[in-house]
């Protein structure tokens, strides 16, 4: 479906928090940020606000296929990444890169862009 796809943000690798699960786990930040887009996959099939009952950090480690990533996730500062709860886990911030709403935004942002770019009489990158 061209709706189903998960953004990979430029320098994902190289923020903080991929680069502190990537220290704590001795894995490259390339690496740990695929076995994260690997759960955040998953989110975006299991979840549409971000929080998923019944899940615990041995699913969402097997999910994303390296042990111990969750707790990783849920350890990154300033703000954790993953936030356990008896009853489930918790993507924070969740609707900002995922979900319909967050894919439509992104999609507008990018047809604005090469729209602005044509106008400019730049040659459109998109085509």
């Amino acid at each position: 479906m061209a709706g189903d796809f998960i953004r990979w943000e430029k320098g994902l690798t190289r923020k903080p928090e991929v680069l502190q699960v990537a220290a704590k786990l001795g894995l490259s930040a390339v690496t740990a940020a695929g076995h994260m887009m690997l759960l955040w996959e998953w989110a975006d099939d299991a979840t549409t606000d971000g929080y998923i009952p019944g899940a615990t950090p041995q699913l969402t480690d097997a999910i994303a296929g390296f042990p111990g990533i969750s707790e990783a996730m849920g350890a990154t500062l300033p703000r954790p990444w993953l936030e356990f709860f008896a009853e489930g886990v918790r993507f924070p911030n969740y609707e900002r890169h995922n979900g319909r709403c967050a894919k439509k935004r992104i999609s507008d942002a990018e047809r604005l862009r090469a729209w602005r770019k044509k106008q400019k009489g730049a040659p459109d990158e998109t085509q």
